[in-house]
């Protein structure tokens, strides 16, 4: 079984309802269903709310459906990883079959991006998409904004050039692969070890969480 979560709570803080705002008069959620259905690789597209409104969405798009999940696990605490967890468990999916989460915050991502995901994925290990960074973590510091104080993360790379610093990417907040055993033997998907990145096209990496966020995609 190949199944594709999409996890959409009601109660986003940072941006309220964001799952619900239009993109092309389009709410985010009912987007991202479309492009896992079109995706044309998953036997199950489902997704999974508490709230009423993102539920009614989801209950209209052909070949999808929903899941509703309890009231405490869309509180402000809960990681994605337990809603997939739950849905696992409520399922009650073989260990080897494959489980993509995906966001629903990620308007740009096309059903053709995530079916490559999908193959390069193959049903084994862990993969998600990643970005490449715009500035170097190597020159990152600790901040103390009481007293000002510095304190470098990497202080023995401070003396070489950027140039010669290892190239990095950032988890782009999209999608995650694995089978349902990975899922249920990791607290955080993204930390267990042996995971392996789709690179993603930065233009298109868009993750939707803050106002500002949300008027950049604007403008576009």
């Amino acid at each position: 079984m190949d199944i594709c979560i999409i996890p959409a709570r009601g109660g986003s803080k940072r941006l309220p309802r964001k799952n619900l705002l239009e993109f092309d008069g389009v709410p985010l959620v009912k987007l991202a269903i479309q492009t896992a259905v079109d995706a044309g690789c998953f036997d199950q597209v489902i997704l999974s709310s508490e709230d009423s409104e993102i539920l009614q969405i989801g209950s209209s798009v052909p070949m999808a459906s929903v899941s509703q999940r309890p009231i405490e696990l869309s509180k402000d605490e809960v990681r994605a990883d337990e809603v997939i967890r739950w849905e696992i468990n409520r399922l009650a999916l073989e260990p080897t079959d494959s489980v993509c989460c995906l966001l629903p915050t990620t308007p740009l991502l096309t059903s053709e991006v995530l079916r490559k995901a999908y193959n390069q994925f193959g049903g084994k290990g862990i993969l998600f998409g990643v970005a490449e960074t715009t500035e170097t973590p190597f020159r990152s510091f600790e901040f103390d904004s009481n007293s000002g104080a510095l304190d470098s993360l990497f202080p023995e790379m401070l003396n070489k050039q950027s140039h010669n610093y290892p190239k990095t990417v950032v988890d782009a907040g999209q999608f995650y692969f694995a089978p349902a055993i990975s899922w249920a033997e990791n607290f955080s998907i993204t930390a267990a070890a042996g995971c392996t990145g789709f690179l993603l096209d930065s233009d298109l990496a868009v993750d939707i969480n803050y106002p500002a966020d949300w008027d950049r995609l604007k403008r576009r």
